[in-house]
This record gives C-alpha cells, structure tokens and sequence, in this order.
C-alpha cells in the first residue's frame, strides 16, 4: 500500500512539473539553452514556430487560439545591459527586463502574427494586437471579404532582427523593431491555397508596447509598417 502511494505521488508530482514547465518554458518564449550546432537553423523560421508553439505552418490551418508565447515577454532576472544599447532605457525602468528573451520572443511573434493574419484567427489577433490595430486589421478583413478575397502572407525568411528605437511613455515602454525578411504577401480568392510566390524582399518595423506596471508580462503590437 505504502508503496503504491508513494507511485501514485511521484506520478501527480512529474506530471505537476511537466505542467509548470510547459506554462514557464512553451509558453513564455524561453532562450534556446542548447549550443548552437543543436539549434534549428534561425532562417526558417516557418518550420521552427511548429516545433515551438505546436502550431502548423501553413497559414489556413491555424486554428488554436494565441497562446501566451505569440509575443515577445519579459523574464527575470535579466543581465544588465549597458547604457549605450537601446534597450537600456526599457530595463533601467523594468530590471527584469531580459533583452534577449524579448527579442526572441518577437521573431517568433512576427511569422505568428502573419499566419493568423491570413487564417483571419480572430482570437489569435485580438489577443496579440493592440485595440487600434486590432480595429485596424479586421476592418481591412472584412472589406476583403466582401469581394470574395482575403489577404496571404507567408515569411519564408526572417534575415535579421533589430531594435531600432526604444522609450518610455509614462510607464508604458514602447519598442520599435525592424525586420529584414522574404515573405509572399498577395490578395487571393477565399478559397485559394497557400501562395508559393512571388517573393518579396523588404523591412518591416512592428511597434510593440507594454505597461510596465502589468502583471501580464507580455507586449501588445501597436503598429506595423512596410519600410
């Protein structure tokens, strides 16, 4: 009996931690700890979100709801930064702040972003988009739909990704953040399948904000911009 009870705990107690450990580690955008010749490859970024938010890649098929990882977060506790990099405004306000947790949470937001934006996952982008791009957005959708249309994009690429401006405003920080990539973006009938060209080569900056004094770690996109 004793025996069986001790199982029986042991059996509540990893099933306990595996639960912590995907709310904590799946869910929060975690750094990838392993050395690099174990990580996927960063330049493809379409097959990568599958394995790390159990999403499939191909935008019609997006289905779940946004899961806390769809943004990037902020983490503790945080290496310091130093005063001339442009996240140090952020982290001199929030010491929490982890500069590179947050980055890795926005590539990961980006190709999110786009595969709910093109499977119209209402609650995907209502729970990743600020209120006036959510607005935004729908709108855009639902002129689309009138004429029997909706609107693809598939990143094939994320080639880099940069700060490029950082601030506060009051106690809201706000982060603007550029993206080199290749993507298809193109206005197909309703039905159409996913589009395999053409590629477009080019910048986008996504604006993302966050009140510091939330308890919800995660950032709100407030703005994206073709540059």
């Amino acid at each position: 009996m004793n025996t069986a009870f001790t199982l029986i705990d042991w059996l509540i107690f990893i099933a306990v931690a595996v639960y912590a450990a995907s709310r904590f580690f799946s869910h929060k955008l975690p750094r990838d700890e392993r050395p690099a010749a174990a990580q996927p490859a960063r330049r493809q970024p379409a097959e990568a979100l599958g394995a790390l938010f159990g999403v499939p890649p191909d935008p019609a098929a997006v289905t779940v709801e946004a899961p806390d990882d769809a943004k990037p977060m902020t983490p503790g506790p945080a290496a310091a930064l130093p005063a001339d990099h442009p996240l140090h405004v952020i982290q001199a306000a929030d010491p929490q702040f982890d500069a590179s947790a947050f980055l890795t949470g926005a590539e990961a937001a980006y190709t999110w972003y786009y595969q709910a934006l093109s499977a119209n996952n209402v609650e995907a982008l209502k729970d990743l988009l600020g209120a006036k791009l959510f607005k935004t957005t729908q709108h855009q959708h639902q002129q689309l739909e009138k004429n029997h249309q909706r609107r693809q994009v598939v990143v094939n690429t994320i080639k880099h990704v940069t700060v490029r401006a950082a601030k506060l405003l009051g106690k809201t920080a706000v982060v603007e953040v550029g993206y080199e990539v290749e993507l298809i973006d193109v206005v197909t009938a309703l039905e159409a399948p996913t589009p395999t060209h053409p590629v477009t080569v080019c910048t986008e900056v996504l604006t993302w904000a966050r009140n510091l004094n939330s308890d919800d770690p995660n950032w709100d996109l407030e703005a994206i911009a073709r540059v």
